[in-house]
């Protein structure tokens, strides 16, 4: 027994001295496996310290509210050199960070230091980051801002790696290059993700602005949008809805998104695009309807090309008070916009991809209806319910497309878990 307790006492003592915490996170190994669980404020803040753990697995276990609490550089791998310009002086996250459905709320930088890399993360290095919502976002400077670079409410860059089912709201402002409501520089691939976002540089000569994206270079953009406002005064370039500039080092590719946001600035302005220059970019099957305005080089779709493949994508001239300017792109009446034979017509999968309800709103993406919403993605109403009533009872779905996706459970019938299923969807999406 006394050799027992000697090795237990022995034990303890080594995982003292070497640093270990038993109570580090709220459990988890750090593996794909077993990835960190992080539970609460306390857990995240000590993965913003321990930049050792900046390769491993994490996954929330419950949403995190943050306020009360306000930072000056990014939480997790922020730039911590302080000698400014482009260079990032600090540890990038290399692991994975999965949200689980869960969202962190009241994430609040006051950038007291003109600081470059803002965001959750202010450096992404082939990382992934998914099933993550970042909500009630503020990124705001309290002091003079000129040559501030990569600024993101999720990321401040993304080098290579992958942003997936994430979404943002919040608003940033201040920043001269490389500004995204979900990172402000992607190499990587982002999909299924939408920010709403309200971005104001709020200084002179800003530039590579865009409401999901400042710039893609290399990376990919795809099934994902954008709602909100950007806006700048004078001597700003390269702004759009989705991303302000493609290119032009790497080729970068945008396909199956749309914006909503309204974009104000001077040159290289666009609906969905500020600019695209790569010979080797390709956007397609994408849309816009937000205000656009500029002073040179504006469009609804597209504000400027120098080079690069843009197909099947269109603008509302009607929405966006340009009726037919656009580097590229298709000029469409509102009713156009909200019929759906304007897309199958181009060619755009409204199988997988896209859904609309004709002349009643635009396209969304199948990832954004939720489940019970069969009759109009407006929400779960009482129409659906007379849809699920008129398929009570049928059977053996998975081969009778008469169920047409009421077998929510997919039970092979539709029954009183269904019945469920869809109270619960809507109770959430009224």
């Amino acid at each position: 027994m006394k050799r027992f307790f000697c090795f237990l006492f022995i034990g303890c003592v080594l995982a003292y001295t070497s640093g270990i915490s038993f109570s580090a996170y709220s459990g988890g190994l750090g593996t794909l496996s077993d990835p960190y669980q992080i539970a609460d404020v306390n857990d995240l803040l000590y993965l913003s310290a321990h930049i050792d753990d900046y390769d491993n697995a994490f996954r929330l276990t419950a949403d995190i509210d943050l306020a009360g609490y306000s930072f000056n550089a990014a939480l997790i791998a922020p730039d911590v050199g302080g000698s400014g310009g482009e260079t990032f002086e600090g540890v990038t996250f290399k692991g994975v960070f999965d949200g689980d459905g869960h969202v962190v709320r009241n994430f609040r930088i006051d950038d007291v230091y003109a600081a470059d890399y803002l965001g959750l993360f202010g450096y992404a290095q082939n990382a992934t980051i998914k099933n993550l919502g970042l909500e009630n976002v503020v990124i705001v400077p309290t002091a003079y801002d000129f040559q501030s670079v990569y600024r993101g409410c999720l990321v401040g860059i993304q080098e290579s790696g992958a942003i997936e089912n994430c979404h943002v709201i919040g608003s940033l402002t201040g920043g001269r290059y490389y500004i995204g409501g979900i990172t402000g520089y992607s190499s990587g691939i982002i999909h299924r993700c939408f920010a709403d976002i309200s971005i104001n540089p709020n200084q002179w000569g800003s530039s590579n602005i865009g409401g999901i994206v400042g710039k893609l270079e290399g990376g990919t953009l795809s099934s994902s949008y954008s709602r909100g406002s950007i806006q700048q005064g004078s001597g700003n370039a390269n702004m759009g809805g989705l991303i302000g500039f493609v290119g032009a080092e790497a080729a970068g590719f945008v396909r199956n998104c749309y914006s909503h946001c309204s974009v104000i600035g001077d040159t290289g302005v666009g609906g969905c695009i500020g600019r695209i220059q790569n010979a080797s970019a390709v956007v397609e099957n994408c849309y816009a309807t937000g205000v656009v305005q500029g002073r040179q080089s504006y469009g609804g779709f597209l504000g400027q090309l120098i080079s690069g493949t843009v197909t099947n994508c269109f603008w509302d001239r009607q929405t966006s008070g340009v009726f037919s300017q656009s580097a590229a792109g298709t000029p469409l009446y509102t009713y156009q916009m909200k019929t759906r034979s304007t897309f199958t017509n181009a060619g755009w999968d409204f199988v997988d991809v896209w859904s609309i309800c004709g002349v009643t709103n635009y396209p969304r993406l199948t990832w954004q209806i939720p489940a019970g919403d069969w009759v109009c993605p407006d929400g779960v109403t009482l129409a659906d319910f007379a849809f699920l009533a008129q398929r009570w009872m049928m059977n053996d779905c998975g081969s009778n497309s008469a169920c047409d996706g009421a077998d929510l459970d997919l039970s092979d019938a539709v029954d009183l878990p269904d019945l469920l299923r869809w109270l619960e969807q809507w109770t959430q999406n009224p």
